[in-house]
């Protein structure tokens, strides 16, 4: 049994950082591979496993304290960032959260769009 990152996954968050890097005249690059099922259970397969179950849910994640999204944005997305000057950066995560402001903070708490693969496989 596992679980990680499907499609959609933060598609909220890096929609609105790409946004924000064209904004600032930047292309954004999506560090993540998040796949539909239907991608991953053939390498899973190939991999020598059975898949005996697989679902693909949103799972909502409260983010912690008043600036959770900045700091989730801080921790999890830095590849985009670099070579980008300091206050480029600032610019474009200032952006990018206030843009989120109505769609993923409520009642003053911050939540991160995840969206999961759960899969469970057997070794044949």
């Amino acid at each position: 049994m596992f679980e990680f990152g499907g499609a959609g996954n933060n598609a909220l968050i890096h929609g609105a950082l790409a946004s924000a890097f064209a904004e600032a005249g930047l292309a954004y690059r999506m560090p993540f591979y998040f796949p539909t099922i239907g991608e991953y259970a053939p390498l899973v397969e190939a991999a020598g496993l059975t898949v005996t179950h697989a679902t693909l849910f949103e799972r909502p994640t409260e983010l912690s304290g008043p600036d959770g999204l900045r700091d989730w944005i801080d921790m999890f997305v830095k590849a985009p960032f670099a070579g980008v000057d300091a206050a480029t950066a600032e610019g474009i995560k200032r952006r990018a959260v206030e843009a989120l402001r109505p769609r993923l903070l409520r009642d003053g708490t911050w939540y991160a769009d995840y969206v999961r693969i759960r899969m469970r496989a057997v070794k044949r």
